[in-house]
């Protein structure tokens, strides 16, 4: 066995690895395509939106953390929804994580 072979499988582990920046990152780019009405949003009818938006969040979060708390915040009050995403970024070591988007739609009327 050569030494590449024996690293390549680390590298794999710790490359595929995700974080819940990432998580956030790709709420963040969910909220976008919902803000500027960019495919699948902008030929859906206004009461399905949220739905959609919510499940394209969940399919695209990896860290079990940050799959918890979006299932969380999904229960809460629209207006707490972008400061309690903020707060589980925090604890999980994001600090000043912010999403104008997400902001305006936790702000908005279901």
């Amino acid at each position: 066995m050569t030494p590449l072979v024996g690293v390549m499988p680390i590298l794999l582990l710790v490359g595929g690895c995700a974080s819940p920046a990432d998580d956030l990152d790709a709420i963040c780019d969910e909220a976008r395509k919902l803000q500027a009405g960019q495919a699948p949003y902008a030929e859906l009818d206004p009461s399905v939106r949220v739905t959609v938006f919510a499940r394209a969040v969940e399919s695209r979060l990896k860290t079990k953390p940050m799959k918890s708390e979006w299932a969380a915040i999904a229960s809460a009050s629209p207006e707490m929804r972008y400061p309690l995403l903020q707060k589980a970024g925090q604890e999980a070591g994001v600090d000043d994580w912010q999403c104008p988007p997400l902001d305006l739609w936790s702000n908005a009327d279901d």
